[in-house]
């Protein structure tokens, strides 16, 4: 299975099980807790044709929000 997820969310908890879950069905997964940093893993991976097939986004983010990246990807 090649599908890439990325989970962005500041509670570690819930990045940890997220994580080690969909590892676990075999998925490859990349993780944050920041949102400037998640518009950045998202935007180097469309350019290194790797785009994340799923991305869970959680709205209340530090830095920036997840309505605000979601903006920033439509603009």
């Amino acid at each position: 299975m090649n599908e890439h997820i990325l989970i962005v969310d500041d509670e570690q908890n819930f990045r940890f099980s997220a994580e080690l879950a969909l590892k676990k069905q075999g998925y490859t997964v990349s993780e944050t807790d920041d949102g400037e940093d998640a518009f950045t893993k998202i935007i180097e991976a469309e350019k290194n044709s790797r785009q994340f097939d799923l991305i869970l986004l959680d709205m209340d983010l530090p830095t920036i929000s997840g309505i605000e990246i979601i903006k920033r990807l439509q603009a």
